[in-house]
């Protein structure tokens, strides 16, 4: 039996020692399995003890104790294409403004979370390189960006206000029940299957009676849904489906019970169906 607590102790340390992880070296450390570790990674999460990059090295996130996101620039390699460019321009430039630079270059800077941060200036958009002080940031947009494109009759601006309008707002994660034998065995259960079909998991997104995270299967990533019980019905089918949108790919269900009769019935009408068209009234 996994002492969790000790593992979550041991996971910490090692981030402090190490920085920025991915969830392979930290399996290896604590000698538990990578999807073990990522589930109780997702629970320091929720706990607020860890935070994960948006920048990814391959499919999946950084973990890493808050307070250490500078130490991403070691991956900023990582990066592709617009993206890498923008962030060696922001890094040179310390502060751009929103409006002068490419489509391409606006786009990236907003998918650029750990390192560009968006602040408002007399009702203008720009960015600063997430490693520098607010201080310094006002220091260059007054000797450069202000003075370069004056507005008139507008005072300089005596301190950074952030834009919400430029950095999305993203809903807070839902807390996850501290995990059991029972959800341990599941997540257990879960992996078999998948390594027994050939198909590889990822990273465990959730991890309580139901599991979530995303799979891939002959090259294809999947939204991946798991039901810790005896009979799904048509409500757990939609549920699946409503939580896979939000992913924005297809999805995947694994139960340890079969589809009740009805929902049986349901999804054969519907293979089957060639169209549903709808009189309009007169």
């Amino acid at each position: 039996m996994i002492n969790v607590q000790e593992v979550k102790e041991v996971i910490l340390k090692y981030l402090d020692e190490q920085g920025p992880s991915l969830p392979i070296p930290v399996s290896k450390k604590t000698g538990i399995s990578t999807i073990f570790a990522s589930a109780i990674l997702s629970e320091l999460i929720h706990e607020k003890k860890v935070s994960t990059s948006n920048l990814r090295v391959g499919s999946s996130p950084l973990y890493l104790i808050p307070g250490q996101e500078s130490k991403l620039e070691n991956f900023a390699d990582n990066l592709g294409g617009v993206e890498k460019e923008t962030f060696l321009k922001l890094k040179e430039s310390k502060v751009l403004q929103d409006e002068l630079q490419t489509p391409a270059r606006r786009v990236a800077l907003r998918i650029l979370k750990d390192f560009a941060k968006p602040f408002k200036a007399d009702d203008r958009i720009f960015w600063k390189y997430a490693f520098i002080t607010d201080e310094e940031a006002m220091s260059i947009l007054n000797k450069t960006h202000l003075k370069t494109h004056p507005k008139p009759s507008v005072p300089e601006p005596r301190q950074i206000v952030q834009d919400k309008q430029a950095e999305p707002v993203h809903p807070k994660p839902k807390k996850i029940r501290q995990n059991n034998a029972k959800t341990n065995k599941f997540l257990e259960e879960v992996t078999n299957f998948l390594k027994d079909e050939g198909i590889e998991l990822l990273f465990i997104q959730d991890f309580k009676k139901e599991i979530t995270g995303r799979i891939k299967k002959n090259g294809v990533e999947l939204f991946l849904y798991a039901f810790n019980k005896k009979r799904l019905n048509e409500k757990d089918i939609v549920k699946a489906y409503k939580k896979s949108l939000e992913s924005g790919m297809n999805y995947y269900i694994i139960s340890k019970g079969d589809l009740s009769k009805k929902t049986n019935d349901l999804i054969d009408a519907l293979k089957n169906m060639e169209n549903f068209a709808r009189i309009a009234k007169t």
